[in-house]
């Protein structure tokens, strides 16, 4: 951990001098991680395999129901921002098929989504770039 730097400043409307501590901490890992959203085009590299989480929402009726999500640890690398994607059967079936036992983990993508004319679901392009 760094040492916080003390600094020394005049405060004009109180007329006194007011310490500052200057603390940066180094983060050593994110705990929890903010949800990314995949649009249109998005290049990610998989930190985890994909894993099952419970999801706790309102249905039509405004009853609270359990539901389970796909989800996957990611990097954007764009902004180099660790986070976590919600993967939808459509890109999981794909991953699934290209990479048995979970081998895209630790490989980057180029991942497009499209929509599909007439349908609820969306259709993806899936690239592996070099990252």
């Amino acid at each position: 951990m760094t040492k916080p730097d003390k600094k020394v400043q005049y405060d004009e409307t109180t007329k006194t001098n007011q310490t500052h501590v200057a603390f940066k901490p180094k983060i050593l890992r994110r705990v929890t991680l903010p949800q990314f959203k995949v649009v249109e085009l998005n290049y990610y590299k998989f930190d985890s395999a994909i894993v099952e989480k419970l999801k706790i929402e309102k249905d039509d009726k405004g009853v609270m129901v359990e539901k389970t999500v796909a989800v996957a640890h990611v990097t954007d690398l764009v902004t180099g921002e660790q986070g976590q994607i919600v993967v939808g059967s459509v890109l999981r079936g794909v991953l699934a098929e290209n990479y048995a036992n979970d081998s895209y983990v630790d490989k980057a993508f180029a991942i497009r989504k499209n929509d599909v004319a007439g349908k609820r679901y969306k259709n993806y392009l899936v690239d592996e770039i070099e990252a």
